[in-house]
């Protein structure tokens, strides 16, 4: 019931007809303290006293009928602090709840005139920019808001660092329903995410589709590995004076039923993404030693070599697993060679692991070298055995002089 001052106040009511009466009357009291999840929703974030989304979305709606009329513009942002989980488990959730309340007080402090902000969930904000004549207005004022977070936060005495994403959809163009907007700038938003830290993306179709495909591709991946479907191919390594074949390696390929042939770049990326990525590598890995060891057991003396992805490599597993292949393959381990890029190098701990992964008897190769930043000053730190120079320098060897410097010295 809406009292004078203009306030809501919750009743207990139900309408009755008194004798004699013609017209109906209610009959209810005010209750003072209503607990129902129905409250809570609809009401400001308690730490940051932000709105939360169903109140932004309810206000959103008023925005948009009102922008309808007027034939403005609006933008709805949807800005993720990244890695904020980091925060609570480095510092505490004590300075975690204190930057979240610096986030929502700087927010506040860049947006214009007639502009909201909300806050979603525990590192998703949600800003809508009203009264937008051009296009350029919205971009210098997303332009503030990402700059705005270039300066650290200080907090509990201590100084944090933070970078964000932000996500776009405009009305009326890409739709005029507050929930579909946020249903887009979140779209948006996941395709800001892949991009990197201080990405902006602004809704269209070919992302929507992306993502969509991104999502098809995580619900049916892990399907995909129950039934074996991602298998391994095999490319032979020959020695180029003899054209012998010195070993071979191991590709993972994936033919989805619906989709067709999924790029391993693809589905590497969405296993790491989903947490399955040691159940892939791991399966690969099995399946290749079963194959590959029936032409060990024919006399042929050639390799193979597996490729590991830098999360797969790091994974505190990874001994375990190969030597659990090993032993129960009756693989010979100096025939196994583990590929790992450069970007594994950069890591602190990659020392360490390919030591013990050298000590089970294996050969360890770095692939596509010279896309990274090692040098080959840097590799002499590292105990490898192999150096497979990327096939974007070999290719061009013919036709670029340099590029074919580059190969020969790497060679010699």
């Amino acid at each position: 019931m809406k009292e004078k001052g203009g306030d809501y106040r919750w009743m207990d009511a139900r309408m009755y007809l008194p004798p004699g009466w013609k017209e109906k009357g209610l009959l209810g009291a005010v209750i003072c303290e209503r607990d129902t999840a129905e409250e809570r929703r609809m009401g400001n974030d308690p730490l940051t006293g932000l709105p939360n989304r169903f109140l932004l979305e309810e206000k959103l709606k008023g925005i948009l009928k009102l922008a309808g009329l007027r034939g403005e513009h609006i933008a709805v942002v949807m800005l993720n602090v990244l890695r904020f989980r980091d925060i609570n488990v480095t510092y505490g959730f004590k300075v975690g709840d204190s930057v979240l309340k610096e986030i929502a007080n700087r927010l506040l402090s860049n947006l214009r005139s007639g502009d909201i902000v909300g806050r979603f969930v525990a590192d998703e904000f949600c800003i809508v920019l009203t009264g937008l004549k051009t296009f350029g207005d919205m971009l210098r004022a997303l332009e503030k808001i990402r700059s705005s977070f270039e300066e650290p936060f200080e907090v509990e005495g201590r100084s944090v660092l933070l970078s964000v994403c932000i996500g776009v959809a405009l009305f009326p163009r890409d739709g005029e329903d507050a929930a579909e907007l946020i249903r887009k700038s979140e779209i948006a938003l996941s395709k800001a995410e892949e991009n990197g830290p201080g990405s902006v993306a602004i809704f269209s179709k070919d992302i929507e589709r992306e993502i969509h495909h991104i999502v098809a591709l995580k619900n049916s991946l892990k399907d995909a590995l129950e039934r074996g479907d991602i298998k391994p191919y095999y490319q032979p390594i020959l020695n180029l004076r003899t054209l012998r074949p010195v070993g071979v390696e191991a590709l993972a390929r994936w033919e989805h039923p619906s989709l067709g042939p999924v790029s391993p770049e693809e589905f590497i990326h969405v296993a790491e993404d989903s947490g399955l990525i040691a159940e892939l590598g791991k399966q690969i890995l099995v399946r290749s030693v079963e194959e590959f060891f029936s032409l060990l057991s024919e006399g042929y003396n050639v390799s193979l070599g597996v490729n590991f992805s830098a999360r797969q490599f790091m994974d505190r597993n990874l001994e375990r697993d190969i030597k659990e292949v090993l032993n129960a393959s009756r693989f010979p381990a100096s025939s196994l060679v583990v590929e790992i890029t450069e970007s594994v190098l950069m890591e602190e701990r990659a020392r360490r692991i390919i030591r013990k992964v050298k000590g089970l008897g294996v050969e360890v190769a770095i692939d596509d070298f010279g896309t990274g930043c090692s040098s080959m000053e840097y590799l002499l730190g590292f105990d490898v055995d192999k150096i497979k120079i990327d096939r974007r320098f070999v290719a061009s060897m013919v036709e670029s002089a340099k590029a074919e410097g580059v190969v020969r010295a790497v060679v010699k």
